[in-house]
């Protein structure tokens, strides 16, 4: 984020991805219905909340393992000349 060259921060998060399979890439799809349609307790039964049948095995699910964390910041005030 950067409001000018004396206000901003970074974050560097060196990571792997991997991607998903099997019982961990179905709970894992299951997680992402049921926090992105909170209005449901059974998402997975209604039709609108559902996923595609024929796109179901095409959806590629991955996990980001963080290896570290590290960031900057810059947040003094700006002395006009």
């Amino acid at each position: 984020m950067i409001k000018d060259t004396f206000k901003w921060k970074s974050a560097i998060l060196p990571s792997n991805f991997i991607e998903l399979k099997g019982e961990e890439r179905q709970q894992a799809m299951q997680g992402i219905i049921h926090r992105s349609m909170p209005l449901t307790d059974r998402p997975s039964e209604e039709s609108s909340h559902g996923i595609i049948p024929e796109l179901h095995d095409d959806i590629v699910v991955f996990k980001i393992e963080l290896n570290d964390i590290s960031g900057r910041y810059e947040m003094h005030e700006r002395q006009d000349e």
